[in-house]
């Protein structure tokens, strides 16, 4: 079964605070001017909207409750937030899918009522793990940010196996260890400047001379410089330093 909470985050105690305000305000305002009417009637001669109608509670009384309670109950069911939790960018989820009308009366009637007492339900909020209230648990509800996910933590690229090279990645097993930094060093080249196979780093038996000079076949295998061509005598030899020099050979004659 699909999990609808996987990489949501959870709004906390505070949003959720600021939202409830904004709602409960609104839903005041609406079921004020909706019972405007029946509160003129009252004073005008309909005294018994007045009087106490369920227990201590007048007609009145009874009309705002479920006035406000339908605000939250419709809201929620249809959209899944109220205008509160769309100002913050927060919507009430299941972590099933499952989502029944009754579900939602239970949770904004009776589940409301135990959260008020003393509050404790909605301080709830700031321990639980999953920031849910009283009547979240008892319904199995959530409430989450919209469009809003939570990105884990990379693992550094170490942990997981990787190496980098020239702004790329590469796994750390595509490299022999058991070889020595030079011969690494020599295949860690930039991926935006390729070199031909005729141009690679030859290496000496400790360190490596690094750069793009045509360097033979011969040279790459065997790490020695290629010496075959004669190499031309310079005019300005030191004499008695270079005994091979022409100069030194001109003085002797």
């Amino acid at each position: 079964m699909q999990n609808h909470l996987e990489n949501k985050a959870y709004a906390g105690f505070f949003v959720r605070l600021a939202a409830f305000a904004v709602d409960s305000l609104l839903a005041s305002i609406i079921v004020g001017i909706v019972k405007l009417p029946f509160s003129m009637a009252s004073v005008y001669g309909a005294g018994f909207l007045k009087t106490d109608f369920i227990f201590d509670y007048s007609f009145l009384d009874v009309f705002s409750y479920v006035g406000i309670a339908a605000y939250f109950v419709l809201l929620t069911y249809f959209s899944h937030s109220t205008p509160g939790k769309l100002l913050f960018r927060l919507e009430v989820v299941t972590k099933n899918g499952e989502w029944t009308f009754l579900n939602i009366v239970y949770r904004e009637t009776v589940g409301r009522f135990l959260s008020s007492l003393l509050c404790i339900g909605y301080l709830a909020v700031l321990v639980q793990g999953e920031k849910q209230g009283f009547h979240d648990m008892l319904c199995d509800t959530y409430v989450v940010y919209r469009n809003m996910a939570v990105v884990p933590p990379k693992r550094p690229l170490a942990a997981a196996g990787v190496g980098t090279v020239g702004g790329g990645t590469v796994p750390s097993n595509s490299v022999d260890s058991s070889q020595p930094s030079s011969v690494v060093s020599a295949f860690l080249m930039e991926e935006s400047h390729p070199v031909p196979a005729a141009e690679h780093t030859f290496l000496t038996g400790e360190s490596g001379y690094t750069g793009k000079e045509n360097v033979p076949e011969h040279a790459l295998l065997t790490g020695e410089p290629d010496c075959s061509e004669e190499t031309p005598k310079m005019e300005h030899s030191y004499d008695n330093l270079n005994p091979d020099s022409s100069v030194l050979n001109i003085n002797k004659k």
